[in-house]
């Protein structure tokens, strides 16, 4: 597009010439002037492409580029294209103005020096936000990770480089943060919330997190703690697509991210304890049985239906499961003694009745022999 070119072009040839005293350039009006008009022309033509309705990505590579030639020609003027020398502090305006009105078009990996940004508002607001963090009130672990990245931004010392993306983070984070902090009240509760929402993704910060809600939970009982594990998960808010996430670190993957995972390793492993504390709290000795699990089930279900079972059914597949074993089965597991308890099938059915007409017979001879003989009497006639 027409519209998206080097504008700085023009630009660079005055300050050439600037540069090089020998140069004679009669008629023409002087330096300052010039580059007063060359800027006023930039500008105008920033604000015609943000405007212009070109595609994010083109805006993106075309402010992008101004910046980092920008850049370049105020920390580098020795370096390969820009072998003179010149007032940076116009340059430095330049960028500041680019920063301060465009930076949604500039794409998050634009590497910045903040030094070199004329912010006041900016300052001043990291200057606050330090100020509160340093407040005895607010937790050591979650001032002791947000501290860092403002000092070494306020110092203003060489080589202050941080992306565009950082900043902008940093500067929507202070935005967010300050009136949380100069409420009075409990604010440490609050800040995780906000940080959480900010996708505050600092590695010091996610271990703050982990280390917080083992806290809660080492005194609970190991389904205790998957409980309250599992209900932290479900209470983490969903994730939206990643490459929209803004981060403080876009290195690191999302903090929500960082946690579920964390989160779900350790409900698997409280699951795996649970289930080897259950295990241990077993009989050893499990009753064996000369029969198949289906019939075992089968006759378990007879027993249940007839009312036999003061319980629910899943205790009793659970206890069978749990203290039986089959003539091919040691271990029965619990899913697949219910499977068989709800699907019983007629050969199995047959097998049972058998055996049931059979216990039917031992009582009759066992505690009613007179009536087993009239019987057998009267079946002889």
């Amino acid at each position: 597009m027409e519209l998206l070119k080097n504008e700085l072009g023009p630009l660079i040839i005055l300050l050439r010439q600037e540069a090089i005293p020998e140069v004679d350039l009669p008629g023409q009006a002087c330096f300052s002037c010039q580059f007063r008009e060359l800027s006023g022309s930039i500008r105008l033509a920033w604000e015609t492409a943000a405007f212009s309705g070109a595609n994010k990505v083109a805006l993106k590579r075309y402010f992008s580029y101004h910046m980092n030639v920008l850049r370049e020609l105020v920390i580098a003027p020795s370096d390969c294209s820009y072998e003179f020398e010149f007032d940076k502090e116009s340059i430095i305006g330049l960028m500041t103005h680019l920063y301060t009105f465009f930076r949604v078009f500039l794409s998050d990996e634009t590497v910045l020096d903040y030094r070199l940004l004329v912010l006041p508002e900016l300052d001043h607001s990291f200057k606050r936000l330090v100020s509160y963090l340093e407040d005895p009130r607010v937790n050591r672990g979650i001032a002791d990770c947000l501290l860092p990245a403002l000092y070494f931004l306020l110092k203003r010392e060489d080589d202050t480089l941080i992306t565009a993306g950082s900043l902008k983070y940093l500067e929507n984070l202070a935005l967010k943060l300050l009136p949380v902090l100069v409420d009075d009240h409990d604010i440490n509760e609050d800040l995780v919330d906000l940080l959480l929402s900010l996708n505050f993704n600092h590695h010091g910060f996610f271990k703050y997190l982990v280390k917080a809600i083992r806290v809660k939970v080492e005194s609970k009982t190991c389904v205790e703690q998957r409980d309250y594990i599992l209900m932290e998960y479900a209470g983490l808010p969903k994730l939206a697509d990643d490459a929209m996430i803004t981060s403080f670190n876009p290195v690191w993957p999302p903090l929500t991210k960082m946690l579920r995972n964390w989160l779900a390793e350790e409900a698997a492993t409280l699951e795996k304890r649970i289930r080897e504390e259950e295990a241990m709290r077993r009989p050893s000795f499990k009753l064996p049985f000369k029969l198949s699990v289906a019939q075992h089930a089968c006759l378990s279900r007879l027993l249940y239906e007839v009312g036999i079972y003061d319980t629910t059914v899943a205790n009793v597949i659970k206890f069978n499961a749990d203290n039986s074993s089959t003539k091919r089965t040691l271990a029965v597991s619990e899913g697949s003694y219910e499977m068989q308890y709800y699907s019983i099938t007629q050969k199995t059915a047959a097998v049972i009745l058998d055996l049931l007409q059979k216990m039917t017979s031992n009582l009759k001879r066992s505690f009613f022999p007179l009536w087993v003989a009239i019987v057998l009497i009267v079946g002889a006639h």
